[in-house]
């Protein structure tokens, strides 16, 4: 510290502590919480790097004193849909003049070329993202009382049950729907994806996306019990189901079906709703249900 250096500790999968026993998670999260107020207050070239979902840095704020001072110096690190559409952009303007100048048929879409970084797209308003989703495959997605604008749909499909997006299912989207649209003829027009493109990409994107959470969570493994039920769940079914597992799951220690379904609802893989009954039932967002093979009634029919 005498030679004036800044050391930073950094954190990370704290959400992993006592993974079906959120007091000990509480308790570990706060107290590390808890020691870095008091140092940093103490030590000027000591600082903490600390990540943490959101419910979990809330919980934490009520367990010690002063913690309310962690509000002022903390930053909520999301995604919004805006800067989705910007990277997709951006990956599509760095793969080659073809595609910059494809990009340029979007009304109001100037890229700006800044060194060493490539090109970069301005930000993407609602205007912009419609008149890129238009240009990609069409102004809308499906027929009759079912249809909507596709700008929408693509985020839509894709986040979890507490609105979150990650970059890579964006990416995976596109890119899958891009491999479905290889194996047909090239269409007239400035189209490059048409909507079935997308509709068919979006099984792979939720596989996808389910082995990555899986991978990392081992219980979003067990959605597989739900494989070929139909939403909105009864929340006894879920529990039952979630309470069965897997062949390659540890038989020690044993994980009830109703801690596994908390750490879903809190991870966002799943999401309560009220029916038209008003009673609060289970719903499994798009970006795991098609994963899992898990239905919706009246659902639109998936592309052979």
């Amino acid at each position: 510290m005498a030679a004036g250096q800044t050391v930073f500790a950094t954190y990370d999968h704290l959400d992993r502590l006592g993974t079906f026993d959120r007091e000990i998670r509480l308790r570990f999260v706060s107290t590390l919480l808890a020691l870095w107020l008091s140092l940093s207050n103490r030590y000027r070239h000591l600082r903490p790097k600390v990540f943490l979902r959101e419910d979990l840095f809330d919980s934490a704020q009520s367990r010690f004193p002063d913690a309310g001072k962690l509000r002022g110096r903390s930053t909520s690190i999301e995604w919004d849909v805006p800067s989705l559409y910007r990277l997709v952009v951006r990956y599509m303007a760095a793969s080659g003049p073809e595609a910059r100048d494809w990009l340029g048929g979007v009304p109001g879409l100037e890229l700006t070329e800044w060194t060493p970084f490539g090109f970069l797209p301005p930000e993407m308003d609602e205007r912009l993202q419609k008149g890129f989703a238009e240009r990609l495959a069409g102004k809308l997605m499906g027929s009759g009382v079912k249809k909507g604008y596709t700008y929408r749909w693509i985020p839509n499909r894709l986040q979890d049950g507490r609105g979150r997006i990650v970059p890579r299912s964006v990416l995976n989207l596109i890119g899958y729907a891009c491999k479905e649209a290889r194996q047909k003829p090239l269409r007239k027009g400035g189209r490059l994806l048409t909507p079935q493109d997308l509709w068919s990409a979006l099984q792979p994107t939720s596989v996808a996306r389910a082995r990555e959470v899986g991978e990392e969570f081992a219980p979003v493994k067990r959605l597989e019990s739900l494989r070929g039920e139909q939403v909105l769940l009864d929340r006894n079914l879920v529990v039952d189901r979630l309470d069965r597992r897997l062949p390659d799951e540890s038989s020690n220690p044993r994980i009830s079906g109703e801690a596994v379904l908390d750490e879903l609802l809190r991870l966002g893989v799943l999401v309560v709703r009220d029916d038209r009954y008003g009673k609060g039932r289970i719903d499994v967002p798009d970006i795991y249900r098609y994963g899992y093979g898990i239905l919706r009634k009246g659902g639109v029919r998936r592309p052979a």
